[in-house]
């Protein structure tokens, strides 16, 4: 009995101590979970991004990327007017792609380059392209923070963050999905970067003369 006393004793002790706890911190806590519940919505979310490429019906078409890229730009241009970023876009050729899914993997490269952008200069961007054979490579290059070689490869991988923690929207996950989108449309992406310089995307798809 003196034993159970005590011990219910120390439960009630504990109970008190941990609502004095809550109660003075019930807005942090609560701060916390709010946080914690977006993140985990997001992750899913982008999970489900990932799962779902190539599950639905889309239909591939010889596409004018120009008009795609327009949209795009035409999308982030708070973004573009916050950070004064300098946008060229070369006149390209077509591919055969699906534009929704190209207009998902331009705004996740076009919103990089501004998030990875150099401090000690101004940002810019440009895109090009030519006809290789029955291929269309087109390239994105920026001015911006670059990565070290040995994590060019890593970048496309799910999770995998440039810079963890400081940026809070950031899960790493939009590259994966681009390499996903890109490889369903029978493309290849790849990057080359210079750690300080800036980092060049390049993408492969069909052009717009391959065979369907």
């Amino acid at each position: 009995k003196v034993f159970q006393s005590r011990k219910s004793a120390i439960r009630k002790s504990g109970v008190i101590h941990l609502f004095n706890c809550r109660s003075n911190n019930i807005p942090e806590y609560l701060k916390y979970i709010n946080s914690s519940t977006t993140k985990m919505s997001m992750l899913i979310n982008g999970l489900l991004s990932i799962s779902r490429v190539g599950q639905n019906n889309y239909d591939i078409i010889t596409l004018d990327i120009n008009n795609t890229i327009s949209d795009v730009i035409a999308t982030i241009q708070y973004q573009v007017k916050q950070y004064r970023v300098d946008i060229k876009v070369d006149t390209l050729p077509e591919c055969l792609a699906n534009s929704n899914m190209l207009n998902q993997v331009f705004d996740n490269l076009f919103s990089n380059a501004i998030k990875y952008r150099h401090a000690k200069r101004k940002p810019t961007i440009h895109v090009s392209g030519k006809i290789i054979g029955d291929k269309v490579e087109y390239r994105i290059i920026d001015n911006g923070i670059g990565i070290k070689p040995e994590f060019t490869q890593k970048v496309f991988n799910i999770f995998y963050q440039l810079e963890p923690g400081k940026h809070t929207q950031s899960y790493g996950l939009g590259l994966a999905i681009v390499k996903r989108i890109i490889e369903e449309l029978n493309g290849n992406i790849k990057l080359e970067s210079e750690y300080g310089i800036g980092s060049t995307f390049i993408i492969t798809l069909p052009s717009g003369n391959s065979p369907t």
